[in-house]
């Protein structure tokens, strides 16, 4: 992994580096890390696209639970692309087990290099990856530019409760409400549908996160108790984020066509 990639890497997943060799075992509990593979699934069945055909680009896809289940249900080509290595390895493994192998590939890359030679896709998915391409109007043109006219993209992120900006790192690119909507149609892309995630299911997202990530970390900590500071120091900011989101954040997942 090159040095730009891993300072990405680390900063995205809010990781010390000496960490990030150990968050495949840690998150082994965990398959989807992005967007839940049932509600993509249930925005994108109304759009009857065709299984013969139809191209998915899954940017950031972690284990590849989203392009996996997508490619499963609708027989859809899929890409996934992510930076860490083990996790392809899993999304590959998963792949073979629901005998969808063949129209998979997964592809470990710095998606902000990859986007910038991508093209001709029917459907992009950028989901829980926050500001990497910048602001919200940064990121839709971004992802137009690797699908085709008419194409679609499909987002998963939030927005801010109240009107005050977060000051956390990563943060700066949440918005109210409209004024996310406003960047998501910059470029009067159409808008089809928008699912606003309640507490409830934010909270419970949080939990099984928070929780999975406990219990690997006790057999590692046995193994290893030189990484107890660094393990603990990754909860404990973990735990920040979370309260972070749950007390000023509306999760979302939308939906535009390309015009």
């Amino acid at each position: 992994m090159s040095g730009d990639l891993e300072k990405s890497m680390s900063e995205s997943m809010e990781a010390h580096p000496e960490i990030l060799p150990y968050l495949p075992h840690l998150l082994s509990d965990m398959w989807a890390l992005g967007s839940s593979p049932d509600k993509v699934i249930e925005m994108v069945r109304p759009l009857n696209l065709p299984a013969e055909t139809t191209r998915v680009l899954d940017l950031g896809c972690g284990k590849g639970a989203v392009c996996i289940q997508l490619a499963k249900n609708f027989g859809f080509k899929v890409v996934g692309v992510d930076a860490s290595e083990p996790f392809l390895a899993d999304a590959r493994t998963r792949a073979k087990q629901y005998s969808v192998d063949s129209r998979s590939k997964f592809l470990n890359a710095d998606i902000r290099e990859f986007v910038k030679t991508a093209r001709n896709y029917d459907l992009v998915i950028l989901a829980s990856l926050g500001g990497i391409f910048g602001g919200y109007k940064q990121t839709i043109e971004v992802l137009r530019s690797v699908i085709k006219s008419g194409g679609y993209m499909i987002i998963d992120d939030g927005f801010l409760r109240g009107e005050k900006p977060l000051q956390r790192p990563g943060y700066s690119h949440y918005l109210p409400h409209q004024a996310v909507i406003k960047g998501l149609t910059s470029f009067e892309d159409q808008l089809i549908s928008e699912v606003i995630l309640t507490n409830e299911e934010n909270s419970a997202i949080d939990r099984e996160y928070i929780g999975a990530l406990k219990k690997r970390s006790i057999p590692l900590i046995k193994k290893q108790p030189e990484l107890k500071k660094l393990i603990d120091k990754y909860i404990e900011n973990q735990e920040v984020e979370c309260d972070i989101i749950e007390n000023n954040l509306t999760g979302a997942i939308w939906l535009l066509r390309k015009q």
